[in-house]
This record gives structure tokens, sequence and C-alpha cells, in this order.
């Protein structure tokens, strides 16, 4: 599935939503923070499985162009 570019929707409905990195490794978005001096959208993820558990990160949203994102409908 493609998203039209020019689709657009709140920020928050991303949260809950599973991210899966390109080497299959499986997070949670948690949420987002601005770094004002990098001028950069972070995206804070937690890593449920694997050597880092139960870890919180946080990673440039531009780095995370080949990541693959599986929305969680609350319904």
């Amino acid at each position: 599935m493609k998203f039209s570019p020019h689709s657009s929707f709140g920020i928050d409905y991303l949260k809950g939503a599973i991210v899966t990195t390109p080497d299959g490794m499986e997070l949670t978005v948690l949420g987002f923070e601005i770094s004002l001096a990098l001028h950069q959208l972070n995206v804070r993820l937690f890593i449920s499985t694997g050597e880092q558990a139960n870890t919180t990160i946080s990673v440039p949203w531009e780095n995370m162009t080949d990541w693959e994102i599986h929305f969680q409908s609350p319904y």
C-alpha cells in the first residue's frame, strides 16, 4: 500500500504503532520529541524483545525511511 503524498493525519495516530527496521527488529512508537538545537523530529520507541528488551530509544524520523509501520487500531 502506498500513501498519497497529500495524505495527512494527527501525529498522535502513530502512537502505539509497531515499526519494523530493515533487519526485522520490531519496536513500539511511544511518542515524539523535537530537538530544537538540531531542527529534528525524533521518535521515541520501546524495545520489547532481544538483548535491549524493556529499553526506550529515540530515533530521528529521517533515519526511518526504509522502516515499515503497522498501525494498531483501538477498535
